[in-house]
């Protein structure tokens, strides 16, 4: 693939280069993608997060942020219009190939109209659970100018399930290694890491630890993240008597350096699309014990339960193992290589179109 320039729209995203918290795939995907591909141009608009209107430049690539906040409609128009002016103005300083939006929502709108103005091709990513719940922007699902990408077989199903419209392709998200540091001895027994919300469902996380204390006593148990709940899961840990330390929101780095030291990720998300953490704790040599979410496969180092019991039961076969060998299953490399292949055919198609166009208005 030639050059190309691709605009990236999203919600929110990165403040600056320290702040890996933010969308960390999308982060590893762009990083990525440029190390890979560097003929490729990318350009970030931002409709929400950062709350900021000045332009800047992340790791090299430009972000353009529209400064919506937490704004509702009808305030968020002038976010809108902000990012169509931002769009246009990067546009006539040199030509935009092709839009990536990401979430099923207003991004996806605003990438759409973008891409009907522009004569461009639309690719939208459904990353989270917006194929799960009732979504305004479904609508979108229908338009034949957008291809939509699921990032596993699980949000695929969701999605047909939910809006009887299928995905065009499945890309899973992959995990950067370089992030990874040096192995360190394993002196955390289970750890849980992700938003303290009812979807992560961490009451049941500490339901199994407290059912653990007979299993394996002193229990070294770590809660990565925080979250409306926080307060609520530190009374209820004091009640059932579980010492549990909760490390509150952490730099990324900091997490994956929990996960070299603990030996089983329990992760009683009630929804995952795909599940970054699932991937970081292989690549950091973990065991695993999930519900049937996102990418989670039963394996000699992946437990798949429903019930608080079965969850017990696996996190106490998993804390004698052993074996704590790296397994990178979702390399980034993979990701970007299958979205390069996308990329090349959608300009590739788009190419005899702009061609018959240009003959059309031509005198």
């Amino acid at each position: 693939m030639s050059a190309v320039h691709i605009a990236i729209v999203t919600p929110g995203f990165a403040v600056d280069d320290a702040d890996t918290n933010c969308v960390p795939a999308l982060q590893d995907y762009l990083l990525g993608l440029r190390r890979q591909f560097p003929n490729i141009a990318l350009t970030v608009f931002t409709l929400r997060y950062p709350h900021t209107r000045r332009a800047y430049d992340w790791h090299g690539i430009p972000v353009k942020p529209a400064d919506g906040r937490q704004q509702t409609f009808p305030a968020s128009l002038l976010s809108w219009g902000r990012m169509v002016r931002d769009f246009a103005r990067a546009k006539r300083g040199g030509p935009i190939h092709l839009v990536h939006s990401f979430w099923l929502g207003e991004c996806a709108f605003l990438g759409e109209r973008l891409s009907r103005l522009y004569r461009l091709p639309h690719v939208v990513t459904t990353m989270g659970q917006e194929v799960a719940l009732p979504n305004r922007y479904a609508f979108l699902l229908k338009s034949r100018r957008t291809t939509f990408v699921a990032v596993s077989p699980f949000q695929r199903r969701e999605l047909l399930k939910r809006t009887r419209h299928d995905a065009d392709h499945v890309i899973p998200w992959g995990f950067d290694p370089p992030l990874l540091g040096d192995r360190t001895p394993r002196d955390i027994d289970v750890l849980g890491a992700g938003s303290l919300t009812d979807v992560k469902a961490f009451d049941v996380f500490l339901d199994v630890v407290a059912a653990l204390r007979n299993v394996r006593s002193p229990l070294t148990c770590r809660i990565a993240g925080d979250g409306p709940l926080r307060a609520h899961l530190e009374r209820k840990a004091a009640q059932l008597g579980v010492d549990m330390t909760f490390e509150g929101r952490i730099s990324r780095e900091r997490v994956l350096d929990l996960m070299r030291r603990s030996r089983v990720l329990l992760h009683t998300s009630t929804f995952e699309s795909f599940g970054l953490v699932f991937a970081e704790a292989l690549a950091c040599g973990m065991r695993i014990v999930s519900r049937p979410v996102g990418i989670a496969e039963t394996d000699e180092r992946w437990a798949v339960c429903d019930s608080t019991k079965d969850m017990a039961a696996a996190v106490a076969g998993f804390l004698s193992a052993e074996d704590f060998t790296p397994h990178l299953v979702y390399p980034i490399e993979a990701t970007v290589g299958a979205y390069h292949e996308l990329y090349s055919r959608l300009l590739a198609s788009a190419r005899p179109v702009a061609q018959a166009t240009r003959e059309r208005a031509a005198p």
